[in-house]
């Protein structure tokens, strides 16, 4: 018989069969990827029992990687995972390691002595193929027949002693239709890396390659509709070992795995809302995902509800775009560096703006703040001395931990704010525009009644259009009345249930737009629906990318969700500044006609309860 085996025998073989045809010396340096259906696989690490411990703590803080299915004691050879095996013939092919530099690849390992070595079986993502198959889930490589595609990327493991690198992920083309269903059943399969680290934009975590030459394996073809789906892939352990640069150790060769007795464990459709899991495209400009509970999900879904409330009748819940507040969301949680630009300057006395606004800002950056984004806020030139005053109260006041920067869209030498770094990159992830005055179609900017203030205005509107036009950028807007930069993207709502729609309506459109009964509760969900999103253990392991532990979410991040005590404070540093009401300009601590008491305190009471906190 061949030395090689065809793939369509060996995937109706048992584990215990093909480990003794490759002891044998055959199908020796060949991907193992659709073998012995239903049953584990597992990557090898072997290293000198001084280097276990370290390596054991490595892996245990990188489970995404490197979920450990057995570490042996020192010098066995034989695994519990598999009867009669043999770790130093079992492998189709190792690599042997000295001083961190691979010096060769070898089909046996019989050679060298054991009695000082451990070896770690890891779990392989080739464990969950053939269940995906049962679900109508095509495994690209797998018809192609190829091994898998591997990458590194930017993505930092969190180190222990020598062993420090960054992951390597392995990518299967999935169907954008069943990307849900494909995230909901590996998630139940943390052992063989579980869910995604990763989905979409190759771009995005990828390191010194393109996407089509892989840094191991092959590249697989993706087809009409897929998207490319990143598992985090046990070949980090090779990163890992050549960082620490081990005297001597040993892997298993990218794509060929040793082939274990046990059992995968099926997946289950039946499980609790906080288990099962949702795939969420949040910009329709690029392929940018992110994973959530269903819980979570709902949750969320009670945020927008609660956001588009209505109380000055003003037709505000015509304009809600379903989903848009989740996508919203998920965007800020994403993001590292995010710009906020508010500013509605609707009175003729100084400072002639509103208290919708501001304290919306100051809310939500005060949770971004905790989730250690880098928060900019852009305001017109002539308000830039009190913003920056405001923003030094809102420190004192703890509704921030610590400054932020605040500066005006027209600089001193009169040019215009840049969008974009020397390297080409935005200089941020997310624009957010709340309660910030749009232009209209004729290039002019209304209040709701009509009233011109184009004059009080810089054309921060430049670069939101600059930015919506962007990939790499997500542009959000926040209003309640349709005049609010960004409500463009749903002008002709606008138009039919605005009054005055047909002359205020802002033309400048967002890629994503929340419409709320004031501005500040817009601002307010979202402070609870970034707590919510860190609080949901699936969020949370995607966002982390299955590196470290899971978030302590209650001592990070719960003091910045709103409270009434710190909302009201938020109000009153605003107020005293001089910003009045721009309804009801002679009511004090009040926000488009509705004084705090009750009509705002009951707003952040409910939306804490919505999140349970």
């Amino acid at each position: 018989m061949s030395k090689v085996i065809k793939n369509a025998i060996m995937d109706a073989m048992k584990a215990v069969e093909v480990r003794q045809l490759i002891r044998s010396g055959k199908n020796k340096q060949v991907p193992t990827m659709g073998w012995c259906r239903g049953e584990k696989q597992a990557n090898i690490a072997i290293l000198q029992k001084d280097a276990a411990d370290d390596f054991a703590k490595f892996a245990a803080y990188n489970e995404g990687c490197l979920p450990i299915l057995h570490q042996s004691k020192p010098g066995e050879k034989e695994t519990i995972l598999a009867k009669n095996s043999d770790i130093t013939t079992d492998l189709p092919g190792y690599k042997i390691y000295k001083n961190g530099e691979m010096e060769k690849i070898i089909d046996s390992a019989e050679e060298y002595d054991w009695k000082e070595m451990v070896t770690f079986y890891i779990g392989c993502s080739f464990s969950f193929d053939d269940i995906l198959m049962e679900h109508k889930i095509p495994v690209r490589n797998i018809e192609q027949n190829t091994n898998v595609s591997m990458y590194k990327t930017n993505i930092k493991c969190h180190s222990v002693g020598p062993f420090q690198c960054n992951m390597i992920v392995s990518m299967r083309p999935i169907p954008e239709h069943q990307l849900s269903l494909v995230v909901d059943i590996t998630s139940q399969m943390p052992d063989v890396h579980g869910a995604p680290v990763h989905i979409g934009d190759p771009d995005v975590i990828i390191s010194n390659t393109k996407f089509e030459n892989p840094h191991f394996g092959s590249f697989v073809a993706l087809q009409d509709g897929d998207v490319p789906v990143f598992w985090a892939c046990g070949v980090t352990n090779s990163e890992a070992i050549r960082a620490a640069k081990r005297p001597f150790a040993i892997t298993h060769c990218p794509g060929m795995m040793f082939l274990t007795d046990v059992p995968q464990e099926r997946y289950e459709e039946s499980k609790p809302d906080n288990e099962k899991c949702k795939v969420i495209k949040y910009s329709n400009k690029d392929q940018r995902f992110s994973i959530v509970s269903v819980q979570a999900e709902k949750c969320l879904a009670e945020l927008e509800e609660a956001t588009v409330d209505d109380p000055g009748k003003r037709g505000s819940k015509n304009l809600l775009v379903p989903g848009d507040f989740m996508k919203s969301s998920l965007a800020l949680s994403h993001a590292s560096s995010i710009a906020i630009t508010t500013g509605f300057p609707c009175h003729d006395h100084e400072p002639p703006d509103e208290t919708d606004g501001l304290p919306g800002v100051y809310s939500l950056a005060g949770m971004l703040q905790a989730l250690g984004k880098e928060i900019t806020l852009i305001v017109d030139k002539a308000g830039l001395k009190m913003n920056i005053e405001i923003m030094k109260k809102q420190v004192d006041a703890g509704i921030l931990q610590k400054e932020i920067k605040v500066i005006s869209y027209i600089g001193s030498d009169g040019t215009e704010h840049a969008l974009t770094k020397d390297n080409g990159r935005p200089t941020y992830d997310v624009i957010l525009a709340t309660e910030r005055c749009g232009s209209t179609e004729n290039g002019k900017y209304y209040t709701m009644k009509g009233k011109d203030i184009s004059a009080k205005l810089d054309p921060i509107d430049n670069m939101f259009k600059e930015a919506t036009k962007r990939t790499d950028v997500v542009t959000i807007g926040v209003g309640d009345g349709g005049n609010e930069l960004g409500m463009g993207k749903v002008i002709d709502k606008v138009k039919k249930f605005i009054p005055n729609g047909e002359t205020i309506a802002c033309d400048v459109a967002a890629d994503i737009v929340i419409s709320a009964g004031t501005s500040n509760w817009g601002c307010y969900a979202l402070a609870c629906a970034l707590y919510a999103l860190r609080k949901c253990r699936i969020h949370d392991r995607y966002y982390r990318r299955a590196t470290g532990l899971p978030t302590d979410v209650e001592t990070k991040f719960k003091w910045a969700v709103p409270t009434v005590e710190r909302e009201y404070k938020n109000l009153e540093i605003v107020e005293n500044a001089g910003i009045k009401d721009g309804i009801s300009p002679h009511q004090q601590m009040s926000v488009d006609g509705f004084t705090f008491f009750p009509t705002h305190a009951e707003k952040v009471k409910e939306m804490r309860q919505i999140i349970n906190v």
